[in-house]
């Protein structure tokens, strides 16, 4: 998914923690927990500069844990309370400069209710 957008937008893909790196000791391979990009990835995000624009694709093992090192309420920060079967959540956030709390968070279904129409 990030693909295709990225080469439209000819943008760099950066993946945190990198592949190759050695985090805690270890070196980052596909085996690396999924919650390792948490810290990394929240970091980054809080880092960009004023009138940044970033897509972070993150999974159930990080998303929340990720949203809520950004300063987003959420009611787990493992995947212990993410919906199971669902997995066409989109967040819209806008974070001030400087400011604690996200100034705008929308949360999309891009497939909630989506159905073929075969005409």
């Amino acid at each position: 998914m990030l693909d295709g957008i990225a080469q439209v937008h000819a943008l760099e893909i950066v993946q945190l923690p990198k592949p190759g790196s050695m985090l805690e000791g270890q070196p980052v391979t596909d085996q690396t927990s999924r919650r390792a990009p948490i810290e990394p990835i929240a970091h980054a995000l809080l880092s960009l500069p004023p009138g940044s624009v970033a897509l972070a694709a993150l999974n159930s093992e990080n998303i929340y844990a990720v949203l809520n090192r950004l300063g987003i309420p959420v009611p787990c920060t493992d995947n212990s309370c993410y919906p199971r079967n669902e997995f066409d959540h989109l967040w819209h956030i806008v974070l001030p400069a400087g400011q604690p709390r996200p100034l705008a968070f929308t949360e999309l279904r891009y497939g909630s209710g989506w159905q073929f129409s075969a005409r």
